[in-house]
């Protein structure tokens, strides 16, 4: 079994509602997931009975009995996504607690890249998951998401946060900005983080790193990409953003798209290949042609 890389969630019980935990697949499925089964003994379950069933262990806020058969419990989701070997997502509720959380999990090695005999994050494949991060942070009912590696120390609480703790960013957090602020005045470790403001008064925590110029230069291009979009399709700004798909967007129709990617390789030296464009579906797959991710 390998060592897991973890997205978790954490939401607020007092926001649940029936259909959250549809709500939640949709929101992974919409920035490009796609369920493949249920898992450890519900693998001929479709989606529609998972979400049912763990809808009504959420309802009941059922914390699972370590001592019980596991097939007691939530069910967990088998997905695909971005070329990793394994994707998969449970819950995990406790009782006494005043929140619960999704957990996304993928193999940690297929994070990792080896830099001159140094292990690092893959760059590309950890701004990928931040944007699908960003847009499920969307989501009201979401409290906070951290990172963290299957080795890590155990993630910190949000009143552990608001003294000072680390966030669990293992490369990066998303807090709400009054925990942020608490946090910023009280923590020792704000230089090790680059922080960045997002909508639904979020703030992306992001471990400083030696791609950091890299990176930055990236998100240039990528904000360039997009200004260039809107000003092509007489947009308002904010109208495409990272994620946004081309199906979304009334003025995006195909004469249109080959006038987008006739100027991004005019005005910014992008070049997409003919074949490729014409197969373009959403800025996620824009972005990664134009080799912003």
């Amino acid at each position: 079994m390998p060592a897991y890389f973890s997205m978790i969630f954490t939401c607020k019980k007092n926001m649940e509602f029936e259909g959250l935990i549809q709500d939640f697949c949709d929101s992974l499925m919409n920035a490009g997931f796609v369920f493949q089964s249920g898992y450890w003994g519900y693998e001929e379950d479709s989606l529609s009975e998972i979400v049912a069933w763990n809808q009504q262990k959420l309802r009941e806020d059922h914390e699972p009995d370590p001592k019980a058969a596991y097939l007691t419990g939530y069910k967990q989701i088998m997905f695909t996504y971005g070329g990793f070997s394994e994707v998969r997502m449970f819950v995990q509720n406790y009782k006494e607690d005043d929140t619960f959380s999704f957990h996304v999990v993928l193999p940690e090695d297929e994070m990792i890249l080896w830099m001159k005999g140094r292990p690092d994050y893959d760059r590309k494949k950890v701004k990928r998951l931040l944007a699908v991060c960003e847009r499920i942070w969307q989501r009201p009912y979401v409290e906070r998401i951290q990172t963290e590696l299957e080795l890590s120390d155990p993630l910190s609480e949000e009143e552990e946060i608001r003294k000072g703790a680390e966030p669990g960013a293992e490369p990066f957090a998303i807090l709400a900005g009054e925990l942020w602020e608490m946090w910023k005045e009280n923590s020792l470790y704000v230089e090790k983080y680059v922080c960045r403001r997002i909508q639904r008064d979020g703030v992306i925590i992001s471990r400083r790193g030696a791609q950091d110029k890299e990176l930055a230069m990236n998100q240039e291009l990528q904000d360039r990409i997009i200004a260039l979009i809107e000003e092509i399709l007489m947009v308002p700004s904010g109208t495409i953003t990272a994620d946004t798909r081309i199906e979304e967007v009334e003025e995006w129709d195909s004469l249109m798209h080959v006038t987008i990617i006739g100027e991004l390789e005019e005005q910014l030296g992008v070049k997409i290949p003919l074949e490729d464009a014409i197969e373009l579906k959403s800025m996620p797959e824009l972005l990664e042609k134009a080799g912003c991710l």
